[in-house]
């Protein structure tokens, strides 16, 4: 009796330490594809952070990724998508600090709000500013780029991603404390700023580091200036605005994942794990770290963290440079 009592002991401790079905395990995903709707246009940092998180997806989940860009309305309208779509994991929303939280802080027919109006995934990389220039100026630095804007005032145009962006608000800054007049040009998302540098059509331009990487680094556009409290990691020969005597800056941008509201617990667990597992590879750490990006996977609550601290500090801003609209 004795014995039989001490086994069933044994059997209900080992069955106590084997691991319990968790949300992620419970989860099941829709037949069919996963769709990763992008509020920026193919060929960017963030384009690039999509698919290389895409192509993690489908090896972890068993389902083929599709990447659909939606540029317009600078994040708008693939942001607006997404809250209407089933949230059954079918579709996930990759959005940057400009189209998840200062778009619905700047423009009120945004009609959504980053912590109300979607399930949170989970951070994705963070990325530094920066401030470039292209054939138009011929400059190599900051100090040469600011003396060519004082000389040539009606030819002086920037490109950014999008207004009430923070490009866009570094700029009016940087105009401010330069003494310098600059007017905004509102383009598709970083990669068209790039190439508009590149052609000769604009002279400067301010997007992620990512976006004029590859260009800067062959010796076909020049970034004079980065965000952030330290340079960017690749671009040990770009000083930062501090660096320059220019202070402010030291904010940085990122990229997360979102999906529609209403999402289960369960479901939102299995795809925030699956995110963060895919941002811990290799192989992504390694595609992104050239682009001046450092994967940042973090859990629903430690985006959520991030877009609190984000509001709290760019909505002031942004009502201050009379932006908002």
């Amino acid at each position: 009796m004795k014995w039989m009592i001490w086994r069933a002991a044994v059997m209900l401790a080992m069955l106590a330490s084997v691991p319990q079905p968790g949300f992620a395990q419970t989860a099941k995903l829709p037949d069919g594809p996963i769709k990763i709707v992008a509020g920026f246009a193919a060929g960017g940092s963030g384009d690039i952070l999509a698919r290389l998180v895409g192509a993690q997806l489908e090896k972890s989940l068993g389902r083929t990724v599709i990447i659909e860009n939606k540029a317009g309305a600078g994040g708008r309208t693939a942001a607006q998508e997404v809250t209407r779509a089933t949230p059954d994991g079918s579709t996930i929303l990759v959005a940057n600090i400009v189209n998840a939280v200062l778009i619905p802080l700047t423009f009120s027919d945004a009609k959504y709000h980053p912590l109300k109006d979607f399930t949170l995934l989970g951070r994705g990389a963070d990325f530094q500013i920066a401030f470039a220039t292209g054939p138009m100026t011929g400059a190599t630095d900051l100090k040469g780029t600011l003396a060519w804007l004082k000389a040539n005032t009606d030819k002086a145009v920037y490109g950014v991603p999008g207004a009430g962006s923070i490009p866009h608000l570094y700029a009016l800054q940087l105009a401010k404390a330069a003494s310098v007049e600059m007017r905004m040009l509102q383009m598709r998302g970083g990669a068209p700023v790039a190439n508009d540098l590149l052609a000769g059509q604009i002279p400067l331009g301010i997007a992620g580091t990512g976006d004029f990487a590859e260009l800067h680094k062959a010796g076909k556009l020049k970034i004079v200036a980065v965000s952030g409290s330290k340079r960017a990691p690749g671009f040990d020969d770009v000083p930062t605005f501090a660096e320059q005597g220019f202070q402010g800056f030291e904010s940085n941008g990122w990229i997360s994942f979102f999906a529609p509201p209403g999402m289960s617990k369960d479901l939102q667990a299995m795809l925030s794990d699956a995110i963060a597992n895919a941002l811990k590879d290799p192989v992504t750490i390694e595609r992104l770290a050239p682009l001046g990006m450092v994967a940042t996977p973090s859990t629903p609550d430690g985006l959520k963290a991030q877009i609190e601290k984000d509001i709290q500090k760019w909505e002031p801003l942004i009502e201050a440079a009379g932006v908002k609209k």
